[in-house]
């Protein structure tokens, strides 16, 4: 989960575009929150692609979502589910101890 300091996705829902861009946030990494959180806390990379196109009726490139996906791991805001390939989630509670996928 993101720290209660920082906004999460329903924070910024219904902004304007300009508010959100000053904010500096990444409308892609909110979707994918968003996605992970309705989901029970945890998704598969090839369901982030296809709830994703159900929901925006956009591609994501699996390579490009992977890199996405690593980065917001890099922040701590999302996490690999220990044990499980390419499942992530936004519950750090059970997650990995660590490594790269």
């Amino acid at each position: 989960m993101i720290d209660s300091g920082e906004l999460a996705p329903k924070d910024i829902k219904g902004l304007p575009e300009d508010v959100v861009k000053e904010l500096g946030f990444d409308p892609l990494e909110f979707a994918i929150l968003e996605l992970i959180d309705n989901a029970g806390g945890r998704l598969s990379l090839d369901r982030i692609i296809t709830d994703y196109f159900r929901r925006h009726s956009l591609l994501l490139k699996r390579k490009d979502l992977s890199s996405k996906l690593w980065r917001m791991r890099r922040k701590g805001a999302i996490d690999l589910v220990e044990g499980r390939k390419a499942i992530y989630t936004t519950n750090l509670e059970q997650a990995s101890v660590g490594g790269d996928s």
